[in-house]
């Protein structure tokens, strides 16, 4: 069950931090062309954009992975409780169920009772 629910959370953070990481790229390439007071050649903006952002990428990627970790542990902690609150009223019902059972069958066999004699 955790399974399928993993690969998703795990696809959606790989392909969150591959648009991230090209959105930053983007980003550090026109701030670079923006600043710019010399002349430089495309490679080693793209260069140092790349690592710019790979670094950049790193701390988005630790915070926001942390947060959802954190919110999919607290999920699975709540469903867990709720299963075992269900559960535990499923047992205390049949629990119910069977005194109730037993009572009646005790009422219809009570051995102090007098048998009557059969005709």
């Amino acid at each position: 069950m955790i399974g399928p629910t993993a690969n998703i959370i795990l696809d959606s953070l790989l392909e969150g931090s591959t648009n991230a990481f090209l959105t930053l790229r983007v980003g550090n390439i026109a701030l670079k062309y923006c600043a710019c007071n010399e002349v430089m050649d495309k490679k080693s903006i793209r260069k140092s954009a790349f690592t710019e952002s790979a670094s950049q990428l790193k701390g988005i990627v630790m915070k926001s992975s942390g947060q959802i970790m954190t919110g999919l542990l607290k999920a699975t902690r709540k469903a867990g409780v709720d299963t075992l609150k269900s559960g535990w009223e499923g047992i205390k019902n049949t629990g119910v169920k069977v005194a109730e059972g037993i009572s009646e069958a005790g009422q219809k066999m009570n051995p102090f009772k007098k048998k009557e004699p059969e005709i």
